[in-house]
């Protein structure tokens, strides 16, 4: 489907910087396993400022296991580390 700005959902994507997602491992910061990857908004949504209203969107992506932040390269445990002194 193309982008010509006229759909809902292509005022959406337009909104919230969308943007053509490149397919890469990513790994959950919270269990450190390779996860998939959710967009979801953390934005207020919306606000009255002074008489001027918005919206405010804020789209991050988490892992779809735990919800948490996602990484590129797994964590490395500490414990190794200690083990070697």
């Amino acid at each position: 489907m193309a982008f010509n700005g006229t759909t809902a959902e292509d005022i959406r994507m337009a909104a919230t910087g969308w943007r053509k997602r490149q397919i890469m491992e990513k790994y959950c910061s919270y269990c450190n396993q390779e996860c998939d990857v959710e967009e979801v908004d953390e934005g207020i949504g919306s606000y009255e400022y002074w008489g001027a209203t918005g919206v405010d969107v804020k789209m991050v992506e988490v892992s779809a296991c735990c919800g948490e932040e996602v990484l590129d390269e797994p964590e490395e445990d500490e414990d190794e580390d200690e083990g070697m002194a």
